[in-house]
């Protein structure tokens, strides 16, 4: 089976070592990130806020690069942002799953403190508005850039054969930039399985022949899927 991985180079090297755990060494798997996260280089104040959101790993990163405050309750959406929040020194608190469940965490946890929500330019989410509706104090603050990468020849090639190959998809973003970068000589048969519910929403269903959604929103899961989507075929 072959795999292309889309992800910041990082997590995708991550995410590739999980595939030859979970299948072998027999897999096929080609590296070609679409994404380039960018820290922006900007003065941050916590001194008005009493807790910090997360809602990816790039924000943990990126916000950590920026500014030494580790004090404030770190609440991030699943345990992968939680453990490298962890391990960047921050007090982190995970939703253990999606941005719906990191809204409901919040508003259980955290509706009485002034939040400081550290993202990326581009959120699959409107968490600030959706916390703003039950009168709950949050800043949003831009603190990395997800600019797009071309695809590299490599992987140009690997998706112009008639083979089979399973595309991950782990964000919104990553599926936009993608998708414009599909044209009619990648004629391989791809089957994108999504992280969530919204990321497969906005899948083109022309660039795929079969669109599928991990039940939790982490690489656990979507290995699982991948696993069930394999055994199907």
């Amino acid at each position: 089976m072959k795999f292309l991985i889309t992800r910041p180079l990082e997590q995708s090297k991550r995410f590739s070592c999980q595939l030859v755990e979970a299948f072998g060494g027999n897999i096929k798997v080609c590296i070609s990130p679409v994404i380039e996260i960018n820290t922006l280089k900007k003065s941050i104040n916590t001194t008005s806020f009493q807790g910090l959101i997360f809602t990816s790993e790039n924000g943990v990163r990126a916000f950590a690069k920026l500014n030494t405050e580790r004090n404030l309750p770190a609440f991030c959406v699943g345990n992968q942002t939680a453990l490298v929040a962890r391990s960047c020194g921050f007090l982190a608190v995970s939703a253990q799953g999606d941005t719906n469940q990191l809204i409901l965490l919040l508003k259980e946890q955290a509706s009485e403190l002034r939040l400081l929500y550290l993202r990326g330019k581009h959120v699959s989410a409107d968490i600030e508005q959706e916390l703003r509706k039950d009168n709950i104090k949050v800043v949003s603050k831009i603190v990395y850039k997800q600019n797009p990468i071309k695809f590299t020849h490599q992987a140009v090639e690997f998706l112009s054969g008639p083979d089979k190959i399973i595309v991950p998809l782990f964000s919104d973003r990553s599926n936009v930039i993608l998708s414009k970068q599909f044209f009619q000589k990648m004629n391989s048969m791809r089957i994108a399985i999504c992280l969530s519910p919204t990321i497969a929403r906005n899948v083109n269903p022309l660039h795929y022949s079969k669109i599928y959604v991990s039940p939790n929103p982490n690489s656990v899961s979507l290995i699982e899927e991948i696993k069930r989507v394999i055994d199907m075929s």
